[in-house]
């Protein structure tokens, strides 16, 4: 057999054939791709558009429609076709489809489970959304309150700590969801929307029985990390080991979680800490940061205040 003849999508094999024969394999989108992002879509029947949408997320591994992950997926050039979706739903992810993409919209049809196919198109919305990981606080009372699920966007999927968003829905520069399962109090929000703002977000949310609230990312200072500390008293300072961790999960003290901690851009503050002890965790404290040094006061069970600073000696 010849070596064979290639070209940018099709391998040409000649031997004993009579013909040459191609084998075209599937090229999904790549980052350059003008088919990467997410799209809005709408339903034609009968000569009329509905207003359905059904909306597909293109990344590069695969995609997904109203956040289900789209099975098996078969990619010819700019062509998306699958079938046989064992989790479509009438108002999800459709049973099968194909369609076509151009620079920024695509057509083609679709077919819902127990019904015939129909006209499917859709445009483009916007790229993929930033990828990478924030913090995130609610808004209680007059207080901004770090939570403990961080908001985490990757190619194919939102997430708020380990839970991933059910039925994201996308508009220009945010997404919203709704009715989100395994929704708590305090924990996963039940409903929320989130806008694009500089380099984080803003929005609102809401928990289960409660009412809506502003949710925002967290400013990334004080910058989080490691913290060695030092304590100050009659004028000399003391290397006692009392390190200071600040991650997205909250805030340790010599390894131990700070409770009720009070976190903003410049400073963080506690008291009241029932797990105190002079070898560990203050009782109470307040450190004030000015980049990647802080300084302010803490005590330790049965003292006074002492002096109290630190220098970030690993960034997270």
């Amino acid at each position: 057999m010849t070596n064979p003849d290639q070209d940018i999508d099709r391998w040409t094999v000649r031997g004993r054939w009579a013909a040459p024969v191609p084998f075209t394999r599937p090229l999904p989108p790549t980052p350059r791709s003008p088919l990467i992002g997410i799209f809005d879509t709408e339903i034609g029947y009968g000569g009329r558009i509905v207003p359905e949408n059904h909306q597909i997320w293109v990344f590069a591994d695969g995609c997904r429609v109203m956040g289900v992950p789209v099975q098996r997926p078969d990619w010819k050039g700019r062509t998306l076709s699958f079938t046989q979706q064992s989790d479509a739903t009438r108002a999800g992810k459709p049973w099968a489809g194909s369609i076509t993409f151009g620079e920024s919209d695509f057509a083609g049809w679709c077919q819902f489970p127990g019904e015939g196919p129909v006209d499917w198109r859709g445009r483009l919305l916007y790229p993929e959304p930033p990828v990478g990981e924030w913090p995130m606080e609610v808004l209680e009372g007059d207080r901004w309150m770090l939570q403990p699920h961080p908001l985490r966007i990757a190619p194919g999927t939102i997430a708020i700590g380990e839970a991933s968003i059910a039925e994201p829905f996308f508009r220009a520069g945010g997404f919203s969801f709704d009715r989100q399962p395994g929704a708590t109090s305090g924990g996963v929000p039940s409903s929320g929307t989130l806008q694009q703002a500089g380099t984080g977000w803003e929005g609102t949310c809401s928990f289960p029985g409660e009412p809506s609230r502003s949710w925002r990312s967290r400013a990334p200072s004080p910058p989080y990390g490691l913290y060695r500390t030092s304590i100050g008293i009659g004028g000399r300072w003391y290397d006692e080991h009392h390190p200071v961790e600040i991650s997205g999960s909250g805030v340790r003290i010599a390894g131990v979680p700070v409770t009720g901690a009070t976190l903003d851009l410049t400073s963080l503050a506690f008291t009241n800490q029932a797990d105190a002890t002079r070898a560990g965790k203050p009782w109470a404290g307040r450190l004030r940061f000015d980049g990647t040094n802080c300084s302010g006061w803490c005590q330790f069970p049965g003292e006074g205040p002492v002096d109290w600073r630190g220098v970030l000696v690993e960034a997270r």
